[in-house]
């Protein structure tokens, strides 16, 4: 296992080299019919296509707070809604959600927080911080995210991810002036993020039903048990400073909100369906590797 990460990694470190290593992991293409595309009711097939490619192009936004991530599986959903029809996109069934008379007054309850206390504080700090530095702040969260990237990325054998993780990580870290700028990126070194909740879905775990989470936002019974290893490797479980720590917590949770406030009017429908059915889409897509096997 280590040699082949640090194989990856050597792959990485060379721009020309990564790019074509890129390539060739890219092998798969996603493809849909035509007359599918433009159909009003889609076939089951092609919509799963259609939505799998639409996410995979919004799959570097990874929210790191609840409120946020609703909006971003929100946004994902909405893309999806604009190729498909609203009878094609919805992809959770009842079975899928058999808990929902319980989950929609705590999506209320969320949703309540959120308009009337983060919403109102990320827009006064998107006001006062220049977008330069808003944009730096974001690209420092995510570098330390990469931590558990790479550690969810070995624990489902996918090494090329992991050493993409640790190269992103390494450049961005140096280069980047701890994250605060996203050379890797620049270097076509694409974040791919992921959580012990994917690590268990690859591993066969059943996601359970359908779980709206008090202040959390949306999950399943298998989500929801697998942040609590998850947080062993946040970097939050090893400060010492609590004011340190709880400043830090909230400036992540107030900066990700902010990223989110010209996308969340794009929203439409039942705000709960909408989040609930690319919530489970989008899951399901990244325990598939981003692959979509193709029957056309």
């Amino acid at each position: 296992m280590v040699i082949q990460l640090v194989g990856v990694c050597l792959i990485q470190i060379m721009r020309a080299a990564c790019k074509w290593f890129f390539n060739r992991q890219s092998s798969t293409v996603l493809r849909f019919s035509p007359a599918c595309f433009y159909n009003p009711n889609p076939c089951k097939d092609c919509v799963t296509h259609i939505q799998a490619l639409a996410v995979d192009r919004l799959r570097s936004v990874e929210m790191r707070f609840p409120f946020g991530k609703t909006l971003e599986q929100g946004i994902r959903l909405l893309l999806l809604s604009a190729l498909v029809s609203a009878s094609g996109a919805t992809l959770a069934s009842e079975e899928d959600d058999p808990w929902e008379s319980f989950n929609r007054p705590i999506f209320t309850f969320n949703d309540t927080i959120d308009t009337y206390a983060l919403r109102p504080l990320a827009q006064g700090y998107q006001t006062v911080t220049p977008d330069p530095v808003e944009d730096g702040i974001s690209n420092m969260f995510n570098n330390v995210g990469e931590v558990k990237n790479l550690t969810n990325s070995l624990l489902q054998g996918r090494f090329h991810e992991a050493g993409v993780s640790t190269a992103r990580f390494m450049f961005n870290s140096t280069f980047g002036l701890l994250g605060f700028f996203d050379v890797a990126t620049k270097m076509d070194l694409q974040q791919s993020q992921t959580d012990f909740g994917i690590t268990l879905g690859v591993w066969g775990v059943d996601s359970g039903p359908y779980l709206m989470l008090p202040l959390l936002g949306p999950s399943t019974v298998r989500d929801g048990l697998a942040k609590f290893p998850d947080a062993r490797v946040e970097p939050y479980a090893y400060i010492d400073d609590v004011r340190l720590r709880n400043s830090i917590r909230g400036l992540d949770i107030v900066q990700t909100r902010a990223g989110l406030l010209s996308s969340e009017k794009l929203i439409i429908g039942d705000r709960y369906v909408f989040i609930r059915n690319a919530f489970l889409q989008s899951r399901e897509f990244k325990i598939l590797g981003g692959r979509v096997e193709d029957d056309f």
